[in-house]
């Protein structure tokens, strides 16, 4: 499969490692020299505008830092809206509010382009090692063309609907229960008594919990109010992806 992955940082540098490692034909975009140099020596080729990529395109991997690095690289004047063929896949592995998803899904629906929502977890150790987790959120066709490169850097995809900016079912997350019997009691008020359709099986919730609690908590507020409510946050949220 010919890949694209704009955003050569820690996070996806180790996603177009891995997909190179895996037989893909890939093609980076990054400004810094050394990153484009560090893929090609692995078996990738790379450009340093996205206007450069090339135009036949299978699926797109954007790993930037927000949206509007997001609209620039699809969108502004060295982006590459132009370059992708009707059908491509592209998968926006940023984290970014609901409402921007749902409406990115349209932009590149009128250019008869498919979007997966593809926020990732795991840090540049998960990238590395092809074992990110993927929140994903799309059209069952997004999935299934996404599926080679899901495969290629992660162990772990949430299917969480087949709409963009899709967030889990059920329980609201922020206010995950914290003992079995709460979140049975939970899932018993909305007529649920197993895992369907994002609802998470308990024994799941036990090991990621802090994960969950931190996916909706980065849906849910600008960079800006999640950095002054909690310092702590502010790292990861700016660090480079």
């Amino acid at each position: 499969m010919k890949v694209g992955v704009i955003g050569l940082g820690s996070m996806g540098m180790g996603a177009a490692l891995n997909l190179a490692a895996k037989g893909h034909e890939v093609v980076g975009c990054e400004l810094r020299e050394a990153s484009r140099a560090e893929l090609s020596a692995a078996g990738g080729a790379a450009v340093a505008s996205a206007a450069d990529l090339p135009e036949d395109l299978e699926a797109l991997v954007v790993f930037v830092v927000s949206a509007p690095q997001v609209d620039a690289v699809l969108f502004g004047p060295e982006g590459c809206i132009g370059k992708l063929r009707p059908g491509t896949i592209v998968l926006c592995c940023v984290t970014v509010a609901p409402d921007y998803a749902r409406v990115l899904a349209k932009r590149l629906g009128e250019y008869d382009l498919l979007l997966l929502d593809a926020p990732v977890s795991g840090g540049a150790v998960g990238a590395r090692a092809g074992t990110m987790t993927v929140m994903g959120s799309g059209p069952e066709a997004a999935f299934a063309k996404a599926a080679p490169v899901l495969e290629a850097i992660s162990t772990k995809v949430w299917r969480l609907g087949d709409e963009a900016g899709k967030i889990l079912g059920g329980p609201d997350l922020r206010h995950l229960p914290l003992t079995r019997a709460e979140y049975e009691k939970q899932l018993q008020a909305v007529g649920q008594d197993s895992w369907k359709g994002g609802y998470l099986p308990y024994n799941i919730i036990e090991g990621y919990q802090q994960l969950a609690k931190d996916f909706a908590y980065w849906r849910a507020d600008s960079a800006g109010e999640k950095a002054a409510r909690d310092p702590a946050h502010k790292a990861w949220l700016t660090q480079d992806q």
